[in-house]
């Protein structure tokens, strides 16, 4: 079902401004080609006009991309025929009504596709944040010398992580917007799809509201941190839309890219890590995933936001943070990250787990006795609480015994995880990368799944904001004392356990 989420003009334009004008026009005169009236020719000329500026300009200013050829040929068959009725028309035969309808069918599916190409693969935007802090991001590509890179054979191998930066920076700094995709993620993102890589050429053309290597804001004396923890197969960008909310609200946050379980990792000097499956059906082999890499990932990340507080060879980030003030955050497995380093890293006072099973040590049964918000999905719980069908038993490869096990073992472990003042967070009609930017890639996916990916991400960082304005920095947060409004979000449930 289309809903508010697919033409919403400020959030998520299918079509930009020029785009959209030159498939109005061309639309028309695809109409007109059909139509074929000798009446009012010179509006005709005219409008060809329009559309030759218009398939000119827009991929000089917007960008150039394969979904709009379609459009642009329009323009080339107008200027045929103009050229054409410009010489002796001699005795031409005219169409039988059959003709007629075969090239009327034929005119319709061809404006279907012009105008499906651009919505299906929309060079979407990110709502501008709506903190008071402009958003600055930088990259940083860090290497652990005390531990070795265990996913290869080379024992002088070290564990190299990429990590990104969003912080609030000074307004009118000047600057260039980043991109959303790096250099590199496309090939990555294609080989996962199973798509040839000109398909998500697209993304390269996508912004996001952060200036690269802005100066930091100096509106206050220093600034809380927020680490955020990818999910398995996802990267250090994948919740651009929640990571610049915080950075714009006064957070440093910091974005880990765990070499190995994300798509891809490009490194600075240009080589890419691939990305290597895990059984994430098996709590004792993804327990020690979790506990002896990727928490150990984020504690030394944290060692090294420590050292650019000291020392920042850049002087953005000494002395402007503030390690008495961190929290963390991940989605999926990193989910998992954040409710270890909250059991095993004192330097973090607060997380959220979004949507993720919680794989590691053992939770104690009283909670985690820090600040905890378990963000969960609809299709979890209902993961959680009904019964498979031997279809779904089937795909995984497993029995009704096995599942059962399985999901109980995973409750246990998050009502312990919510004991003593959890947050219980869940959201109807979404699905596990909800919590995500990965529905802003198509409406395809979107409807097939049917989730409305920008309420949700209002509603994700509402609250996400809330938890850690309050748990971080002292601040009143009256959402999250307050019953839900079910006039606004009925999709929303949010108690304390």
């Amino acid at each position: 079902m289309i809903g508010d989420d697919d033409f919403n003009p400020r959030g998520n334009a299918a079509m930009r401004l020029l785009e959209m004008m030159n498939e109005i026009v061309n639309l028309g005169l695809l109409g007109w080609l059909i139509v074929k009236t000798n009446k009012q020719q010179k509006a005709l000329v005219i409008l060809a006009w329009v559309s030759t500026a218009l398939s000119t300009i827009q991929p000089v200013v917007e960008g150039f991309r394969w979904q709009m050829v379609p459009t642009y040929l329009i323009t080339v068959f107008v200027w045929l025929y103009l050229l054409r009725r410009s010489f002796p028309a001699g005795e031409r035969k005219p169409q039988t009504k059959r003709a007629r309808m075969t090239l009327g069918f034929l005119a319709a599916i061809y404006a279907l596709i012009m105008l499906l190409l651009p919505m299906m693969m929309p060079v979407f935007t990110f709502p501008k944040p709506t903190g008071s802090y402009a958003v600055g991001t930088i990259t940083y590509d860090w290497t652990d010398p005390n531990r070795k890179e265990t996913y290869t054979e080379a024992s002088y191998d070290r564990r190299e992580l990429m990590v990104q930066v969003w912080y609030p920076a000074k307004e009118n700094s000047g600057g260039s917007v980043a991109p959303y995709l790096p250099p590199g993620f496309r090939s990555a993102l294609s080989r996962e799809f199973g798509l040839p890589e000109f398909v998500l050429s697209y993304l390269d053309l996508v912004k996001t509201n952060s200036i690269i290597q802005a100066p930091l804001s100096d509106a206050e004396a220093s600034y809380p941190v927020v680490l955020f923890s990818a999910s398995n197969g996802g990267t250090r960008f994948q919740n651009t839309f929640q990571v610049e909310g915080l950075a714009s609200r006064g957070y440093i946050v910091v974005g880990i890219e765990h070499t190995h379980h994300t798509i891809a990792t490009v490194f600075s000097d240009g080589h890419v890590t691939g990305f290597q499956r895990m059984n994430l059906l098996d709590f004792s082999v993804m327990g020690r995933e979790v506990n002896q890499v990727l928490v150990k990932d984020a504690q030394f990340v944290l060692d090294q936001v420590g050292r650019l507080n000291v020392n920042d060879p850049s002087g953005r980030f000494t002395g402007k943070i503030d390690m008495n003030r961190i929290g963390m955050m991940g989605h999926s497995l990193g989910g998992a990250v954040t409710v270890q380093m909250m059991l095993h890293d004192d330097r973090v006072k607060a997380g959220i787990n979004m949507d993720g099973t919680m794989f590691g040590d053992e939770i104690p049964g009283s909670g985690l006795n820090k600040p905890f918000m378990l963000m969960s999905s609809a299709s979890s719980v209902a993961a959680e609480t009904e019964e498979p069908n031997a279809r779904d038993l089937a795909k995984y490869g497993m029995t009704l015994e096995r599942f059962d096990k399985i999901t109980g073992e995973s409750l246990r472990r998050k009502n312990n995880a919510l004991a003593g003042g959890g947050y219980l967070f869940t959201l109807g009609h979404t699905v596990h990368y909800s919590y995500s930017d990965f529905y802003l890639y198509s409406p395809l996916v979107r409807w097939m799944d049917g989730t409305k990916p920008r309420t949700a991400h209002r509603m994700i960082n509402e609250y996400t904001v809330a938890f850690f304005d309050r748990y971080l920095k002292g601040m009143p947060s009256p959402l999250l004392d307050s019953p839900v409004n079910d006039s606004k979000y009925p999709e929303l449930t949010f108690v304390r356990k």
